[in-house]
């Protein structure tokens, strides 16, 4: 059996079992580990990581973006400054998506001149 074969063997199977996206998730893992980062950086690339992986929708990631918007305030109450700081630049990063995302879903709904046409 040929090497590239091979491996679009092992890739097709990834990809049928969803696989893939549990790789990535590891994937993320380590390169927080092996790039010596805190726990706390660690933690909220998986979950950008897999949030990016498994939610499909705008208004997914404005949820959850909502929801780290909520905790920001009670970690500068509770005097965590680190924390809010990561929680705040993570913020920034699922706004972002949200807003490219929704792009991207825009994008694809079809204009008023099509409907006319359809008409």
């Amino acid at each position: 059996m040929k090497k590239s074969r091979f491996f679009s063997n092992i890739y097709q199977i990834l990809v049928r079992y969803k696989a893939i996206n549990y790789v990535l998730i590891f994937i993320s893992l380590l390169l927080g580990l092996y790039s010596k980062w805190f726990l706390i950086d660690i933690v909220l690339f998986t979950i950008l990581i897999t949030l990016i992986l498994y939610l499909k929708s705008s208004q997914a990631f404005t949820g959850v973006a909502l929801l780290v918007a909520g905790l920001i305030p009670v970690l500068l109450i509770a005097k965590k400054l680190d924390e809010a700081n990561h929680l705040a630049a993570f913020l920034f990063y699922l706004i972002a998506l949200a807003i490219i995302n929704l792009y991207f879903e825009l994008k694809k709904l079809p204009s008023n001149e099509e409907k006319r046409q359809r008409k």
